[in-house]
């Protein structure tokens, strides 16, 4: 993987890599059974045919309770689907090529792939597991991408360190929230061969050696052990019994280059289940040899992007097991959302929040390093005096400086000359630029662009030229806005299955937002540009 210059990897191929290190994929294209709700797009054009609907030869509209009442009787409802998981698996590998289109897409496909890591992983019991650290992983890397500003075209190794520490972190977690086996705990820096150190920690909390495991799998596949149980053939007298080959050369791959599938190392490892005592160890066993394989696949991912230090602490601050499903800036919001929440809670997670951007900034080159106090997306959105970055001046003490801001500098400047085409020529180079690199400072810029199609609609609009804007400005504004929006930047909305009608995620935020494009789409509308 090969990001574009000074761009982090999409979130659509990180979303290949997260398939790839759970093992989601088999070799045959079983088929797979969806319930899902109604796509976006149907309900779209069930609310555009309501409107019809109540439309009156006058041209006007009927009232609210019209069209609420049209819009419950046409609703689209959720449907069943039948897929071969092959057919969500092509879905993921072209949205690893072209990235979501929008926030709706995401949370349609994060649902199917939920599903079938359920199916798949229902046998063993790690379907729930499963179907949470791809959801929650989603969320930690856009959480990641708000947040880190690329400095550099090599800003790999931040990807890298949030591959071999965030995410195992987060895996280690979830696998811990389930079963805390005591005997197999992990240790609190990374190791380097996760899988390996698992099986010699199991082997030692059951008493046995690694030569015995191996004795073990090859009494297993005698015939005369046809029939038994693990129990029993351990059971067994193992003297000067053979070795399973097989056995040791799976063994000796845990520490080689290259990915694993768990339906090879499963059956290798899970003998060892019934030879842990305590019961709670026994329940969590498949949930910490599960997590031993993403931790091993993960690493294998980060190798292949180039070479990097493995042999070192998470820098990711630690967080309590029952909140490191959600990401800390996710979960400020929620709280701020939430009346009932109390002040020390809401200390507690943003004193947690700047120790996430302390650590976060020292995992790779981030821009204004030392130069330059750039804030983190909270505060550049819930505090108005960081809005200051989109006037440009701290641009002109930048050390470096990355493609997108170029193109924002020149935007802002053709449109305070009243260069509008110029403008919207250089925003539109600086948005697809700034995807993956901006970080927090894509707040002020999305602010500016929509302000600025606000404006433009304004003044197109005065004259009776609405097309033109439809034509070249909304575009502009619609692509910025499906990616602010897909990234986390901006709430997402919800629609009433009933009536159709969209609500917001988070109204606080969304109302901040549209107040600070508003006062700035005025300020540009009063200056003429």
């Amino acid at each position: 993987m090969k990001p574009a210059n000074y761009q982090l990897p999409t979130l659509g191929q990180f979303s290949k890599a997260l398939c790839d290190c759970l093992g989601l994929w088999s070799s045959n294209g079983i088929d797979v059974e969806f319930h899902v709700p109604a796509s976006e797009k149907a309900r779209r054009e069930a609310l555009i045919s309501a409107f019809e609907l109540i439309k009156k030869d006058t041209g006007t509209y009927g009232s609210l309770d019209e069209l609420v009442s049209v819009t419950t009787q046409i609703a689209p409802e959720s449907k069943q689907e039948i897929k071969k998981n092959k057919t969500i698996q092509s879905y993921v590998l072209h949205l690893a090529k072209e990235d979501y289109a929008s926030y709706e897409e995401l949370t349609e496909l994060t649902g199917y792939i939920q599903i079938v890591a359920r199916d798949k992983y229902k046998l063993s019991g790690l379907s729930d597991l499963v179907a949470r650290l791809y959801f929650s992983a989603l969320m930690y890397y856009r959480e990641f991408v708000r947040e880190y500003s690329v400095a550099t075209e090599d800003c790999l190794p931040a990807y890298q360190r949030f591959l071999s520490g965030t995410m195992i972190d987060l895996t280690r977690a979830i696998s811990n929230a389930d079963s805390r086996a005591s005997c197999l705990i992990e240790r609190e820096d990374i190791s380097r061969w996760p899988l390996r150190e698992f099986v010699e920690k199991a082997c030692k909390a059951g008493g046995v050696s690694l030569y015995k495991f191996h004795q073990f799998h090859k009494l297993r596949k005698t015939i005369e052990c046809s029939g038994f149980t693990d129990k029993e053939i351990w059971a067994l007298d193992f003297s000067s019994k053979p070795i399973s080959t097989q056995s040791k050369q799976l063994f000796e791959r845990l520490d080689k280059g290259g990915k694993i599938k768990w339906e090879v190392v499963y059956p290798f490892l899970s003998p060892l289940s019934c030879l842990v005592s305590n019961e709670e160890d026994r329940q969590g066993f498949a949930n910490k040899a599960f997590c031993a394989f993403v931790s091993h696949n993960l690493y294998m991912h980060a190798s292949e992007i180039g070479s990097f230090d493995p042999n070192t602490k998470p820098h990711w601050p630690g967080i309590s097991v029952q909140d490191h499903t959600i990401p800390i800036s996710d979960r400020i919001d929620y709280l701020l959302l939430d009346d009932g929440a109390d002040q020390s809670s809401i200390n507690e997670a943003i004193s947690a929040y700047r120790d996430l951007l302390k650590s976060l900034r020292v995992t790779g080159q981030f821009l204004g390093d030392g130069n330059v106090p750039i804030p983190g997306a909270l505060d550049a959105l819930y505090k108005r005096e960081h809005l200051e970055f989109s006037s440009g001046a701290w641009s002109k003490i930048l050390i470096t400086t990355p493609p997108w801001i170029r193109s924002w500098i020149l935007a802002r400047e053709s449109m305070l000359a009243g260069d509008n085409e110029g403008a919207l020529q250089h925003f539109k180079a600086a948005l697809e630029a700034a995807k993956y690199s901006a970080g927090p400072l894509f707040i002020s810029f999305y602010i500016q662009v929509c302000a600025f199609c606000k404006a433009q609609y304004k003044m197109l609009s005065s004259i009776g030229e609405e097309q033109v804007f439809e034509r070249f400005y909304e575009p502009l504004g619609d692509a910025a806005s499906k990616y602010a929006g897909l990234l986390g930047y901006t709430p997402g909305s919800t629609r009433d299955p009933n009536t159709l009608m969209p609500k917001s995620n988070h109204p606080i935020k969304n109302g901040l937002i549209i107040k600070e494009i508003d006062l700035m789409a005025g300020s540009i509308w009063g200056s003429g540009c």
